[in-house]
């Protein structure tokens, strides 16, 4: 690492670009789903389809920057397993009634053991979004002036995280509002619910990438500041 890194990390337009990168990404995946017929658009939107598991690998991936620093944001890392997990549909598979549903706690389907297990679980997640929330919350508003990277792809990765749960089962939604929609907004809202979940998972992926450059930049050795001067 050079000193040019720390000074790439502080300048809001380098930050910037790291949003500007997830969504040309997005975009170009959105239109190039799009103008698929809807038999191979619906095949690759599919549970456990293309898209869905390389969404949950981009989260695997993003783990890897922030391992050397685990000690310091291991909220944020056991958060990236979580959503791998959902994306897998691990929360479901590896447990009897599934993790997050009330009949794991309740009722006789469920050995006391799994139970025990499945209630430390969400007490550790519970943990883990305080923590995450805190730490995340603390200088927001400065870090978005300054154009901090990392604060601006893990808030574009929220947002993104929000509007596909609008985008999902969007037509059953507004159904209850006596609202009819065609087929093709249908695929429409679909792909951009899987498309947002990818993009959510990538801007988390660069953020991580971002945080491994700016406490690389943080922690270089005075001599090499020299150096690089």
């Amino acid at each position: 690492m050079t000193a040019g890194h720390s000074q790439l990390a502080a300048r809001p337009g380098a930050a910037a670009a790291y949003v500007v990168l997830c969504l040309v990404v997005m975009g170009a995946l959105f239109v190039s789903m799009l103008v698929l017929d809807s038999t191979p658009q619906r095949a690759l939107l599919q549970e456990n389809g293309v898209l869905e598991t390389s969404s949950a690998l981009l989260y695997l991936v993003a783990i890897v920057p922030l391992l050397p620093v685990f000690r310091m944001v291991w909220p944020f890392i056991c958060m990236l397993v979580l959503f791998c997990m959902r994306e897998f549909d691990l929360d479901k598979l590896l447990f009897t009634e599934g993790l997050f549903k009330s009949r794991q706690f309740v009722g006789d389907t469920v050995p006391w053991i799994e139970r025990l297990i499945s209630f430390g679980l969400l007490v550790l997640i519970a943990v883990c979004v305080w923590l995450v929330i805190v730490r995340g919350l603390r200088g927001l508003p400065r870090r978005v002036k300054e154009g901090d990277g990392v604060a601006l792809c893990v808030g574009l990765g929220v947002f993104l995280a929000a509007t596909s749960k609008i985008a999902d089962g969007f037509d059953r939604k507004l159904k209850a509002f006596g609202i009819e929609i065609t087929e093709s907004i249908d695929l429409a809202a679909l792909t951009y619910e899987e498309v947002a979940e990818f993009g959510m998972a990538l801007s988390f992926l660069v953020a991580a990438f971002a945080f491994y450059r700016r406490y690389n930049a943080a922690h270089v050795p005075a001599d090499l500041e020299e150096v690089a001067g």
